[in-house]
């Protein structure tokens, strides 16, 4: 119980900074990465776009990306997109480096990141698509937030449909699950 307090305390979220350009690079060549966040695999241009879409800030105005440091080092980043200030609902997605991925750290990321898009970015609403079979991903969202859609055969990976999920986390269903798991807070 202890050791989960202090490890949701020594991460921290920050902005990408240059430095961050080989690691981000290694992460989106990670083919195990690729295969969870992308239809299909991305070519060097694809890369190079996303690269300067998350190292530049006023690329455009409905997105924000932070870099998820533990104890300082660098270990996944988080995307906020599509956030609509009005109806304040935004579209969160997370890449966590593969060591982390199976752990007790990705499921405190996940809810340090929701922490922020309510309580900093002022949202309402959080929602992501996880593709079914990112199975870690899957049993993080099941543990967190409400299965909202299923858009039924929306891609074909190795030639074979494959389902999508919409997850999404309303605050006042925030506020409950943090008192749920108010040791690990």
């Amino acid at each position: 119980m202890a050791r989960s307090r202090r490890l949701h305390q020594r991460l921290r979220m920050r902005p990408v900074r240059p430095s961050d350009r080989a690691r981000l690079r290694g992460w989106l060549c990670d083919p195990e990465v690729n295969d969870r966040l992308e239809d299909m695999p991305l070519t060097e241009a694809a890369v190079r776009r996303k690269m300067r879409y998350y190292e530049n800030p006023a690329y455009d105005d409905d997105s924000l990306h932070l870099i998820i440091e533990l104890d300082g080092s660098p270990i996944g980043l988080v995307h906020y997109v599509w956030q609509n200030f009005q109806s304040r609902t935004v579209e969160m997605d997370l890449l966590i480096a593969a060591p982390y991925r199976r752990s007790m750290v990705a499921f405190l990321a996940m809810l340090k990141a929701a922490d922020v898009a309510f309580n900093e970015l002022n949202h309402n609403k959080v929602y992501s698509f996880v593709y079914e079979s990112n199975a870690e991903v899957v049993a993080i969202h099941q543990r967190t937030t409400t299965r909202e859609a299923t858009l039924q055969g929306q891609l074909l990976r190795n030639g074979r449909p494959q389902n999508v999920f919409i997850y999404g986390l309303l605050a006042a269903e925030y506020r409950k699950l943090r008192k749920r798991y108010k040791r690990v807070f």
